[in-house]
């Protein structure tokens, strides 16, 4: 099997990154709550009266939130995908 490299290999990382974001959004229910929060938030940030960097502080905080959560969105569908049946363990992932 040939590797991808260059501009292509850039292409096909964003198409699967897209894709993920969007198993993530219609599969499951947290995240996008999380995502219209995050949209909701961001417009509050933008009528505050804060500093550039302060903003842009709330921004980030925001973003890694919804990070996090498409990590463990994935976590929980290799998890699944492994084994159906009940683990303390994959409670625990």
């Amino acid at each position: 099997m040939q590797k991808n490299v260059g501009l292509m290999r850039l292409v096909y990382a964003c198409q699967y990154s897209w894709q993920g974001l969007k198993a993530a959004l219609s599969d499951e229910a947290v995240s996008r709550q999380e995502f219209f929060g995050f949209v909701f938030l961001k417009l509050i940030t933008s009528l505050l009266n804060v500093s550039a960097l302060e903003q842009i502080a709330m921004i980030i905080s925001l973003i890694l939130v919804l990070i996090i959560e498409i990590i463990n969105c994935a976590v929980e569908c290799v998890v699944d995908r492994l084994s159906t049946e009940r683990h303390t363990l994959s409670d625990r992932a």
